[in-house]
């Protein structure tokens, strides 16, 4: 039998807005990283963007991702959740988009 052997483990910490921006300044029409609160007023017909769906006042919670392409829209949810209500994306509601290889949140 071999001795105690210590196993170490890097420590994890949440997402940024930086680290997402670092991560995605090369993906064509990015519009930027928000807080949901901070959404621009007005969507570009051909845009995407990643929002955290915390309010700028908070810590944040949890990143979702949009894609706009003139009337067509994605929402994407890495839970598979619909885009909440009040978000001022003009997106479809049910559309939903996760990974193949996952269930879909709650079903």
């Amino acid at each position: 039998m071999q001795g105690n052997r210590t196993l170490s483990f890097k420590k994890l910490r949440p997402l940024s807005n930086f680290d997402i921006k670092d991560a995605a300044r090369e993906i064509p029409h990015l519009r930027g990283v928000f807080m949901r609160d901070e959404l621009p007023s007005r969507i570009e017909n051909m845009e995407c963007g990643v929002v955290n769906l915390d309010a700028g006042s908070g810590g944040g919670t949890h990143w979702v991702a949009y894609w706009k392409d003139g009337p067509a829209a994605i929402y994407f949810d890495s839970y598979g959740l619909d885009p909440p209500r009040g978000i001022g994306l003009p997106l479809p509601q049910r559309q939903r988009h996760t990974h193949p290889n996952l269930p879909a949140a709650g079903g």
